[in-house]
């Protein structure tokens, strides 16, 4: 079962997806990072997102073996046109 959190930090959405292994993968909207943390809140593992800098959600494939991020190039740009990348995951 995955759980879709959300919360807002300094008037930004942040969403936040837990998955069947229990860790937490948070999306940074400047910076282009998604961090996977512990049940704990440890940091286990940073995924860096080359597309761009405003990441805002993340979704597992089958299993947990990818990751699929939405991500937009600029994040202060209002016109920004978003994407979705494929990323390995790290168990």
């Amino acid at each position: 079962m995955w759980i879709f959190t959300a919360h807002v930090v300094t008037l930004l959405s942040i969403f936040m997806l837990s998955g069947p292994s229990h860790h937490d993968l948070l999306p940074q909207w400047f910076g282009g990072k998604i961090l996977k943390i512990s049940p704990d809140g440890k940091l286990l593992h940073v995924f860096e997102i080359a597309a761009g800098d405003g990441t805002t959600n993340v979704a597992f494939s089958e299993g947990e073996k990818e990751l699929y991020v939405t991500v937009v190039k600029d994040p202060k740009d209002p016109q920004a046109k978003g994407s979705i990348v494929k990323i390995a995951n790290v168990k």
